[in-house]
């Protein structure tokens, strides 16, 4: 299967529903988008097409002269665990060949500590795993596939040294093979935000230094199957980037890529800008960072993901006109590393919390979907920023955080969100399957 345009249908949850492909399918009762808040968006004269969207993925033959019909199975809900607060709440995911591992931190209405579920590749869920058992307040929990398994790794108050990062290994199964490592040492700041990714030879981290006056540098790192650091950190944005949490995406032909936001004034811009940092083998900033956006008014999350053709789909959050949420896409084209072309809609509803994968030689793009009611979604788009399609994964709520999606080996998509209720926030998987 690869990502053209062709018609789509999605069977959510056993029955099939006819889909919106393109705007010639979705009717003309859909009021047109405000304009943007940093002035018009101008063509950077830039031809993207046509662009090769990579080999058939499953060993099919591409038909010549028409369109290929792709169907895509939502399977049942897997409810993943209850948090005892109501918040937002990111389920960090890593694709490995036994399963998917899914963590995140949970509060059980005493304390918050680090759970993890082995996610099959045949749809199944293995019972919850807890990966701590105190009173560290684990936050941020991410995660990255290793040789053997896997890596977690969050923040948390280490006694006696302050916010560190600590990380924990996995096997494939899902189950710990070693007690939780520090990786930071504080000396007087605190360490916070980690992002992980694979690297050229092995799993990556990325984290943020506060010195506690307001000053946020982005260091990175690689790590050890074990879970330890191997090497000292190396800084590889300063802090006038106004970094929250860095974001860091494996990219197979070259070095892992850093994507942060920052949506405080007084920075390099005064705008809410998207910020891309390619990093070299040795893990230092290759070059000056990107600008992604191209308005201005970036308001949240940033996620990318990179295709076997070493092209590069970025997703993020945007505020139109200060009154309108909305995802946005860029591509950054195989072997280069600039954003291209303008910021693509893949949804003519409001639209937040974005995650993306690589799918067929494109891209999945998960995000919740405001309108008319909360619902899960993800767009099927190729390289440019097409939407192929749009696959339903029924009702949410308007709140819970960013959108987690990720392909498996086998081409499927575990995709995971966080209902934030009044009192508590439900966390939530499913799979889809096209073909």
């Amino acid at each position: 299967m690869r990502l053209t345009p062709s018609p789509l249908r999605t069977t959510a949850h056993g029955a099939l529903a006819a889909l919106c492909v393109f705007s010639f399918a979705c009717g003309d009762d859909i009021p047109p988008r405000p304009p943007t808040d940093g002035g018009p968006r101008a063509d950077q004269g830039i031809d993207l097409g046509p662009v090769d969207l990579g080999p058939e993925e499953d060993g099919g033959e591409e038909v010549d002269g028409g369109s290929t019909e792709v169907v895509c199975t939502v399977g049942d809900r897997v409810s993943l665990g209850t948090d005892a607060e109501a918040r937002p709440q990111r389920v960090a995911l890593a694709a490995g060949a036994s399963g998917t591992i899914a963590s995140w931190a949970a509060n059980d209405g005493e304390f918050t500590n680090a759970f993890a579920r082995l996610l099959g590749n045949d749809g199944s869920a293995s019972d919850v795993i807890p990966l701590t058992d105190d009173f560290g307040e684990q936050e941020a929990v991410h995660a990255v596939r290793t040789s053997s398994g896997f890596i977690v790794a969050w923040f948390e108050l280490v006694t006696g040294e302050g916010f560190e990062i600590v990380s924990r290994a996995l096997d494939s199964s899902g189950n710990p093979t070693a007690e939780r490592q520090v990786v930071t040492a504080g000396d007087g700041v605190r360490h916070d935000n980690p992002a992980l990714a694979f690297g050229q030879e092995g799993p990556v981290m990325v984290f943020v230094q506060d010195d506690t006056s307001g000053n946020r540098e982005v260091f990175a790192v690689a790590l050890n199957d074990d879970g330890t650091a191997d090497g000292t950190p190396v800084s590889v944005l300063d802090s006038e980037y106004g970094v929250s949490q860095p974001v860091l995406v494996e990219r197979p032909a070259a070095a892992p890529m850093l994507l942060v936001t920052d949506l405080n004034p007084g920075g390099v811009t005064d705008e809410r800008a998207v910020w891309f940092q390619p990093l070299t083998g040795a893990l230092a900033a290759s070059g000056d960072p990107r600008r992604v956006d191209l308005d201005g008014n970036a308001a949240g999350d940033v996620m990318a993901a990179v295709t076997s053709s070493d092209d590069v789909g970025i997703a993020f959050d945007v505020r139109v006109a200060s009154i309108r949420n909305e995802v946005h896409y860029r591509p950054v084209l195989a072997g280069t590393s600039e954003p291209v072309g303008l910021e693509e809609v893949p949804s003519d509803t409001q639209t937040s919390d974005p995650g993306i994968a690589s799918i067929a030689g494109g891209f999945a793009i998960a995000y919740r979907s405001l309108e008319p009611t909360p619902s899960i979604e993800v767009a099927l788009v190729s390289v440019p920023g097409d939407v192929i399609g749009t696959v339903d994964l029924g009702a949410t709520t308007e709140n819970g955080g960013a959108v987690s999606v990720v392909a498996t080996p086998e081409g499927r998509l575990w995709v995971a969100w966080a209902e934030e209720g009044d009192t508590e926030t439900e966390l939530v998987a499913a799979r889809v399957t096209c073909e």
